[in-house]
């Protein structure tokens, strides 16, 4: 079999550098490259010469003569043509157009349906400058419009003859069904998100003195009412000695102009993957009041490490943490506040959500894994 693999979807995007989205299909290619050691599998590497390619992923086409095409050269219904491909795999299909002509089965994940689940507001503009800031007023404006449209594409994605689509959650299945409500939610399969950790160990059993919070410069993530609340808490507290890391942060200015205390922020831009492991691992706790997830990674990479997890109800993350973290309204800084309180000030449930935490990220993971290979015999079937 001849697969073609969208790597495009594992670099940079407007999540960023590094996403969940890239960590997904990194994972997915890797087993599909090891699956096709000794087999009549022959794999292709569809990505953007533009944009960065993590160097792993370099060496490994090149370690095993994966030929690689740039997308902006080559129409894709043209390379099913010369390179004889059977199937085109995307972890994100909703990235492409006229799919309906390329002449090869097509596999893709639908990681979540944010466009129509969300929409931008006025808080949003809070984390943005510049050109992107009046792009983003433009679609508040036109808000009814952007998600018509959104909605026209994810319907004529689901009607496509030639697609095999699945979903990385039940939250995403069914939230597939309320838009789409004529697919036949029968054979949307779901495989979760595979297992991305790695073999990295926390360096000592002492947590920090420092909350987490990551993506700083999204505003779905919705730090900075999370900033404001601990900031309200280290005012009010004096004998606390916390302090907040955030990474991801392009824009300092978006937080120090809501904060007083701002020595006890401390504001990274991204970081290295070992790094940002060392600060999940050695977290007093990790602060996630996301809007919006399709599956969700952070909370999972915290709780590995038994670091508590204050997050909320919102999408997926329920299904995902179950009972595992303090879960909090992320339009209240207040109750964001109440939250973190119970945390510092309540020693028998810090040690709980320790232990459920570390119990909770066991038992996802393990159905990761499973899932990975089914996932894998659903692309190759």
């Amino acid at each position: 079999m001849n697969l073609l693999y969208d790597i495009s979807a594992i670099q940079p995007n407007l999540d960023g550098k590094y996403h969940g989205g890239g960590k997904y299909g990194k994972i997915v290619f890797f087993k599909l490259v090891e699956m096709s050691i000794n087999s009549n599998l022959k794999l292709f590497a569809l990505f953007d010469d533009s944009k960065f390619l993590e160097k792993d992923i370099m060496d490994l086409i090149s370690i095993n003569n994966i030929i690689k095409i740039d997308l902006n050269k080559v129409l894709i219904d043209d390379i099913v043509s010369i390179y004889n491909i059977d199937k085109f795999y995307t972890a994100l299909p909703y990235n492409f157009k006229n799919l309906s002509k390329i002449n090869c089965k097509i596999i893709g994940a639908i990681h979540g349906l944010r466009g129509l689940e969300m929409e931008l507001n006025w808080h949003s503009l809070l984390y943005v400058r510049g050109k992107l800031r009046f792009k983003n007023i433009i679609k508040i404006l036109l808000k009814n419009k952007v998600k018509k449209r959104q909605l026209i594409h994810f319907k004529n994605l689901f009607n496509l003859q030639n697609i095999n689509l699945y979903a990385v959650s039940n939250h995403t299945k069914y939230s597939i069904k309320t838009f789409v409500p004529n697919i036949n939610i029968d054979k949307l399969k779901v495989f979760y998100s595979p297992d991305v950790t790695t073999t990295y160990k926390k360096k000592n059993n002492i947590n920090g003195n420092y909350f987490l919070l990551v993506s700083g410069n999204r505003w779905l993530k919705n730090n900075l009412r999370a900033a404001k609340a601990i900031d309200a808490i280290i005012s009010e507290n004096s004998k606390l000695n916390y302090k907040v890391i955030i990474t991801g942060v392009t824009n300092k200015k978006v937080y120090l102009k809501h904060i007083v205390n701002k020595e006890s922020f401390i504001l990274k831009k991204y970081v290295a993957e070992e790094e940002l492991f060392n600060l999940y691992a050695h977290a007093y706790a990790f602060i996630y009041p996301t809007l919006n997830e399709g599956f969700g990674y952070p909370p999972l990479e915290a709780m590995r490490f038994g670091v508590p997890v204050v997050t909320t109800a919102f999408s997926s993350i329920p299904e995902i943490c179950s009972n595992a973290v303090l879960y909090a309204n992320p339009y209240s800084v207040s109750e964001i506040k109440n939250r973190i309180l119970n945390l510092i000030f309540n020693n028998n449930l810090y040690k709980q959500l320790q232990q459920n935490g570390i119990s909770r990220f066991e038992t996802v993971r393990k159905k990761q894994r499973e899932d990975l290979d089914e996932l894998i015999s659903f692309i190759l079937s």
